[in-house]
């Protein structure tokens, strides 16, 4: 409970908080958190009650059972009259820590109160570190990019630009060993194309200047964290391939980056080949009903003018790498693919062109290593360690059913062609798929259409032995089509 004189000063009823000091209030008596009279004065902004109690020796620099003093309150709840009376007395509170580490300065900042924020970084700047650190290590930059939202992404790079003209450091790691770069990697910013009505996200621009701004003030793309990681693995395996291209232009030594081991679980191709997928199940990326621009999911560029050109030897034996669930690139992308829904309310055109952009890299792999044609994932290790082999599955079982393909069979089709083209059909069609079926028998459990495709393509290629003796002799007519 609240002393009377403490209750008198959140009031702001100064005749009786003297009152009662005069007839023996205690003026630090503590509430059951520890505040002081001048704390609740502090809180509700009551400038003149706590100039009172100033005058007659309140202590301001001890803190509450957190460690809140009462210039950590006036910044909190944005009375910055009260923080410079504070200050006048004793410029020292505004370099108190509470028990988070926090001082006033980056109270203010969290809570919105930027013209304290001002105020403190261009009139009392000898008095306050900009690169000081909470308990997690973490610097009032690294808490701006953390706590950022869609709503404020628009007001990001003048709020950064703000921070580093004020001396931000942008090589400051957290406890984990995470600096600004790391933590501007992992936001998923909506980026506005030309025409976009919207004023949420920003600019390519804007986020481009955010990122030079980061270097220019100590960012380093390869950089480790405590687990490894650098801001290029971050930014790609969160999807952001338009900070990932940036990025690579800093790399000091591209195909010792590329060609090193990615991570104990997957290899670069396996993040590479599965982005687009992510991208266009990114809310974040959609602009309304409208799709993601494809140069946010075009990893085409990056494979082509830059994997092959400087870890060509390297991409074969990747496409042939299994991540920790058993699957290679390729067959990763393709059950990320197969499972990405269609978007409500995006156009069909749009949703067209995705799928030819996957299938056309899908098959650039298979071009390039027909092995994936064929290739079954490898078994993964069960709870009780075995392997559990009858989840083992393949790129045309894969193609079975892609909802997003609207029947078409698209990857299906072009998975039978290729393999026709590399001499590789009879070896597909005797593909074992999840659950130890053969190909036709999966196809019409799943998709009977497929499966006419299936009989339709080893009738004509000879390839009718075994689970394939049923020929179609005839394609029937439209009454035959229930009874298929």
């Amino acid at each position: 409970m609240c002393e009377a004189s403490e209750l008198a000063c959140s009031l702001g009823n100064l005749p009786i908080a003297e009152c009662l000091i005069a007839h023996g209030a205690v003026i630090m008596a503590r509430d059951h958190k520890k505040r002081t009279a001048l704390s609740h004065a502090a809180i509700n902004g009551q400038e003149h009650c706590a100039a009172m109690l100033l005058a007659k020796g309140a202590d301001f620099l001890k803190g509450d059972s957190s460690g809140n003093t009462p210039a950590h309150y006036a910044s909190a709840y944005g009375w910055l009259e009260c923080l410079k009376l504070l200050a006048s007395v004793d410029p020292s509170c505004l370099k108190q820590e509470n028990d988070w580490k926090l001082t006033p300065l980056s109270i203010a900042y969290l809570k919105g109160h930027y013209g304290i924020v001002r105020w403190l970084l261009e009139e009392k700047s000898e008095f306050v570190d900009i690169n000081g650190k909470d308990m997690e290590g973490v610097t009032l930059l690294s808490s701006l990019l953390r706590y950022t939202d869609e709503d404020c992404h628009s007001e990001l790079a003048e709020q950064m630009n703000y921070l580093l003209s004020r001396g931000a450091d942008c090589s400051i790691a957290d406890g984990m060993g995470n600096a600004i770069m790391h933590v501007f990697a992992g936001i998923s910013i909506r980026i506005r194309q030309p025409g976009d009505s919207s004023q949420t996200g920003m600019t390519e621009k804007d986020y481009r200047a955010c990122f030079e701004e980061i270097m220019q003030h100590g960012g380093d793309v390869e950089a480790k964290n405590q687990s490894g990681e650098t801001p290029l693995h971050i930014a790609l395996q969160s999807a952001n391939l338009l900070l990932f291209k940036w990025m690579l232009e800093y790399v000091r030594d591209i195909r010792k980056t590329l060609a090193s081991p990615w991570s104990p679980d997957f290899n670069l191709l396996h993040v590479l080949m599965e982005l687009p997928m992510k991208v266009w199940s990114k809310a974040e990326f959609w602009r309304g009903q409208s799709a993601p621009a494809q140069q946010l999911y075009d990893v085409s560029p990056i494979i082509n003018d830059i994997l092959l050109k400087h870890c060509n030897g390297e991409v074969g034996t990747w496409l042939r790498q299994p991540d920790s669930e058993g699957l290679q690139p390729v067959l990763r992308a393709a059950r990320s693919y197969s499972t990405t829904r269609w978007p409500p309310s995006c156009q069909a055109s749009q949703v067209k062109m995705f799928c030819d952009y996957v299938n056309n890299l899908l098959m650039w792999a298979c071009q390039l290593c027909p092995d994936c044609l064929t290739m079954t994932s490898a078994p993964k290790k069960g709870s009780n360690g075995h392997s559990e082999l009858q989840n083992r599955t393949t790129l045309v079982y894969l193609a079975l059913n892609v909802g997003l393909e609207g029947g078409s069979l698209q990857l299906l089709k072009q998975t039978i062609y290729l393999a026709i083209e590399k001499k590789k059909l009879r070896e597909l069609l005797e593909l074992r798929g999840p659950g130890g079926y053969g190909l036709e028998i999966s196809a019409l459990r799943t998709n009977p259409e497929a499966a006419k495709l299936i009989l339709r393509t080893t009738k004509e290629h000879g390839c009718t032995e075994g689970v394939h003796n049923a020929v179609l002799v005839q394609e029937p007519g439209p009454e035959h089509e229930e009874s298929e």
